[in-house]
């Protein structure tokens, strides 16, 4: 584990945790604490986790909105990073007292390993910017994750921006020093008969974090896998959770899954009896509904632009700030969390504009939208779907500047900045993960995949095919020009559509026949 990149991530990050930590000195617990969860019930966290939940690093992701700005349209939608995290631990210990009690000697080491399976759990999603997901696109286009990947492909190649920024964020120097030393001296093996900490490894925690096992831990893969996995704690709360708090109707019983897991011996992979495959059946279902209904939600897609779009501004701006920072670097967003944008009186007036609009729901609206309804042909269909949206969101560095040179252009004709002009192309959801690498028993010594179950590429193309939307977003008042120029040069460039993309967009008063000598006289003299 070296090279620049990875040196760089180091260095970086252990100077913004450092300045989280900054001043926080772990006080003695005296017992261990039961809190309440809305969605799961009680939880029990262990004295020295206590530390940990009431240090800065986390006390940061109450302040970190769970499904970003979804509240402007599922009003209770306001649960954080915070309270997920915590359930995350419930649902690990859930998963590690089943599994112990079909094979009490699996897990080697069992307290503290079952210590740091939790400690992952807690943290790992410490490394979230603002507004959760809503900032990860924003963090992607930073080169240097993808020059972190190129660099140590073994390790980070399918991580997500944030679940890097975790494992640097746990195994960090002063995260050890200010954080986890001081908490190991405040307790002795009396005070903690659950485990001796100084025997807790944060290396591996910090691996569980990215889904990996420690090289140096053998036969220990399903202990990630409850971390970070294609059936992982992670999404058995959010899919739960996201469904609770926006009020959607989501049938998932967990508890019935919790039953059926087991380890694979050979591989020691975390697998489930086959009586568990309706379970994961019904996980990815509600990932569907809870994705068409509210991830991809015209209005949720709006807010998670104009935050973009601010974020963009500030970075392209040398004068620009948000909290003081010019966000060059993609570490700085640690530092941040949502109550940031809302709650500071920025310097610029042009910033302080587009908080005040964003923070009081004056949002883009639709000037066109983009689906296999609005698609006039076959062949214009094949053109769009290559842009990723079959591909578990897998988007390339050319469809990325595919997207910028059509907003471009839009702006150039309509004499709009670009900074608010968004051709909106939100990920799938990703379905094949979670069914090409559960493994499922259906007998003794025999394991096949989910998918030879439940065939998820037919999930996947019918998604794209009816339930997918990408978005043509303007400021209010411009719809109806930058619906119709986004027609015409969308049409120029292999994506032809009907009057369906301005009819779902609530345009029903289009000129855009009428208006096509002009536009095309417009793009002559340099539109495109």
């Amino acid at each position: 584990m070296s090279g620049k990149y990875f040196k760089l991530f180091e260095r970086n990050v252990n100077e913004v945790v450092k300045f989280i930590l900054a001043g926080y000195l772990p006080r003695k617990v005296f017992d261990d604490k039961v809190i309440r969860d809305a969605v799961f019930g009680f939880n029990i966290f262990y004295k020295h986790e206590i530390n940990i939940i009431d240090s800065p690093l986390m006390q940061r992701l109450r302040r970190v909105y769970q499904t970003a700005l979804a509240f402007y349209t599922y009003p209770s939608a306001s649960h954080s990073r915070f309270e997920h995290s915590l359930s995350c631990v419930g649902l690990a210990e859930k998963i590690l007292s089943s599994l112990t009690r079909k094979k009490p000697r699996l897990i080697p080491n069992y307290t503290e390993t079952w210590a740091e399976v939790r400690l992952a759990a807690l943290l790992h999603d410490c490394g979230h910017g603002p507004f959760s997901h809503a900032s990860e696109a924003f963090l992607e286009e930073f080169d240097e994750f993808e020059q972190l990947r190129e660099e140590n492909p073994s390790l980070f190649k399918n991580a997500q921006a944030h679940e890097i920024l975790g494992y640097f964020i746990v195994r960090s120097k002063d995260f050890e020093k200010l954080l986890w030393k001081p908490i190991t001296e405040l307790y002795s093996n009396e005070d903690n008969p659950f485990c001796a900490l100084s025997r807790i490894n944060l290396e591996n925690v910090a691996f569980m974090i990215i889904g990996k096992e420690h090289p140096d831990r053998s036969k220990g893969k399903y202990l990630a896998q409850i971390v970070n996995g294609p059936f992982d704690v992670d999404k058995l709360d959010y899919l739960k959770r996201d469904g609770y708090f926006t009020g959607l109707q989501t049938a998932m019983d967990v508890d019935r899954l919790l039953i059926t897991l087991d380890v694979k011996e050979d591989t020691q992979e975390l697998c489930t009896d086959i009586s568990g495959a309706t379970t994961l059946e019904q996980l990815m279902f509600c990932k569907m509904l809870l994705f068409s209904s509210v991830y991809h939600h015209h209005k949720v897609r709006a807010s998670a632009v104009a935050f973009r779009s601010l974020l963009e501004m500030i970075q392209g701006e040398k004068e620009y700030t948000l909290k003081g920072l010019d966000l060059s670097s993609p570490f700085q967003l640690l530092s941040l969390n949502d109550y940031d944008l809302f709650n500071s009186l920025h310097k610029i007036a042009e910033v302080n504009n587009i908080v005040h609009l964003l923070s009081n729901r004056h949002l883009p609206r639709r000037a066109l939208v983009i689906s296999r309804d609005t698609i006039k042909n076959e062949e214009s269909w094949v053109k769009f779907s290559n842009l990723g949206i079959v591909d578990e969101g897998k988007n390339n560095l050319q469809n990325e500047n595919f997207v910028r040179y059509i907003r471009q252009n839009i702006a150039s004709v309509v004499g709009e900045k670009m900074l608010n002009i968004h051709f909106d192309m939100p990920d799938p959801p990703r379905f094949r993960r979670i069914a090409l690498e559960t493994k499922v028993r259906i007998s003794r010594d025999r394991y096949i995949s989910l998918d030879d179950i439940y065939p998820t590429e037919g999930w996947v193309r019918g998604y794209a095919m009816y339930r997918y939307r990408s978005y043509i977003f303007c400021p209010p008042g411009q719809e109806r020009r930058v619906g119709e120029a986004s027609y015409y040069i969308l049409s120029k460039n292999g994506i032809k559509l009907n009057e369906k993309a301005f009819l779902l967009a609530k345009q029903e008063d289009s000129l855009i026949f009428s208006l096509f000598p002009k536009l095309v006289q417009s793009t002559k003299n340099g539109g495109i």
